[in-house]
C-alpha cells in the first residue's frame, strides 16, 4: 500500500515537472524577434505587421522599460516580439550586446530626408510650446503658408523656428530636440549595419510597396504591410499609450517639402550615410510640388490636440 502511494506521488510529481516545463519538450524552433531602428522609420507599422502574423503565443514588448527588455532577453516562451527605437537607446545598457541574444534582428531604414519631415512634425506633439495656443498658431502659419507656397519656407527653417518656439517655454539648462539629433541616430543606425552582419535590413520604401518576400522568408512567417498602428495594444511598453496616428504612409514626400536651402544644408551631411544605407546621391525636386495640408498643419493640430496625446 505504502509502495503504491509513493508511485502514485512520484507519477504526480513527474506530471507537475513536465507540465511546468513543456517548452522545453515543444520541437518547434524559437522565434525571438527584434525589430529597431530610428524614430518614425516606420518600425511601428513593421512590429504591427509582424505580431499580426504570429500566433496567440506571442509576447510582445513595445518600447519595453529597461526591465521589461531584460526579463525579454531571458523569457522561456517560444515567441517573443521587441520592438525599440534607438532615440530610447540609452535606456538598454548592453543594447548592442543584447540584441544578438535574438534569433531574428530586423533594421528599418528609411530615407533620412523623409525622417526631418516626418519628426519636424510629429515631435510638436511632446513640445511645450504647443501647449501655448499662441506659440503654437505661429508654427501651424508657418505650415499654411509653406502649403501655400512650398517654395515659401524650407525644412530647416521650419526646425528652426519649431526650436526657438520651444526654447521660448523651457528651463534654461535645457535644449529642444533638434534635426542634429535626427542625424545623430540615423548615423547609429548606419554603423549597427555595418558591425552587425546579421541585422536583416528592411527598407521603409519596400514595406510601403508591399515587397516582404524577404522578409517573411528571414522570419518564416508570411508578412504583410498596411499595417493598422492606430489600434495597437500593448501591455510591455514604457509608454502611457501606445496610440499611434499615422500620417502620409508614404515616401520620397522630402522632393516636395526641400528647398534648394534643405539642400545646401542637408546633402553634405546626410550623403555619406545615405550611400552605406543603400540611397543613391539624388537630391532632384519635384518641378510643381504640392503639400497636403491633411499630412502638414492638420496633422499638427491633431496630434497636439488634448484627446490624441492621452
Amino acid at each position: 500500500m505504502i509502495q503504491k502511494t509513493f508511485i502514485i506521488l512520484c507519477s504526480i510529481i513527474v506530471l507537475v515537472v513536465i507540465n511546468a516545463n513543456l517548452s522545453r519538450f515543444d520541437p518547434t524552433p524559437k522565434k525571438h524577434i527584434l525589430v529597431i531602428g530610428t524614430a518614425k522609420s516606420g518600425t511601428t507599422a513593421v512590429y504591427t505587421s509582424i505580431k499580426n502574423a504570429m500566433g496567440e503565443r506571442l509576447v510582445s514588448y513595445f518600447e519595453p522599460s529597461a526591465s521589461d527588455f531584460n526579463a525579454a532577453l531571458r523569457s522561456s516562451a517560444k515567441e517573443v516580439l521587441v520592438k525599440l527605437t534607438l532615440i530610447d537607446r540609452a535606456k538598454y545598457k548592453n543594447l548592442y550586446e543584447d540584441i544578438h541574444h535574438f534569433d531574428k534582428q530586423i533594421i528599418v531604414i528609411r530615407d533620412p530626408r523623409d525622417i526631418l519631415i516626418s519628426n519636424l512634425l510629429y515631435n510638436v506633439r511632446w513640445m511645450r510650446f504647443a501647449k501655448d495656443p499662441t506659440r503654437l498658431k505661429i508654427f501651424l502659419d508657418a505650415l499654411r503658408e509653406k502649403e501655400g507656397d512650398p517654395s515659401s519656407h524650407s525644412v530647416i527653417s521650419l526646425y528652426r523656428l519649431r526650436d526657438t518656439l520651444e526654447s521660448e517655454v523651457m528651463q534654461s539648462w535645457e535644449s529642444p530636440r533638434s534635426w542634429h539629433d535626427e542625424y545623430n541616430d540615423y548615423a547609429i543606425a548606419v554603423r549597427m549595419i555595418e558591425k552587425n552582419k546579421d541585422l536583416h535590413i528592411l527598407h521603409y520604401k519596400d514595406y510601403i510597396d508591399g515587397k516582404l518576400g524577404g522578409l517573411s522568408a528571414y522570419i518564416g512567417t508570411e508578412i504583410t504591410g498596411n499595417a493598422d498602428v492606430s489600434k495597437l495594444v500593448e501591455k510591455h511598453s514604457h509608454k502611457k499609450s501606445t496610440k499611434n496616428i499615422a500620417r502620409s504612409k508614404r515616401y520620397d514626400n522630402w522632393k516636395n517639402w526641400f528647398t534648394a536651402e534643405d539642400i545646401t544644408a542637408f546633402r553634405p551631411v546626410f550623403q555619406p550615410l545615405m550611400n552605406k544605407a543603400g540611397y543613391k546621391d539624388d537630391w532632384t525636386l519635384n518641378a510643381a510640388p504640392e503639400i497636403n495640408p491633411k499630412h502638414a498643419s492638420q496633422y499638427v493640430e491633431t496630434i497636439t490636440s488634448p484627446q490624441k496625446k492621452q
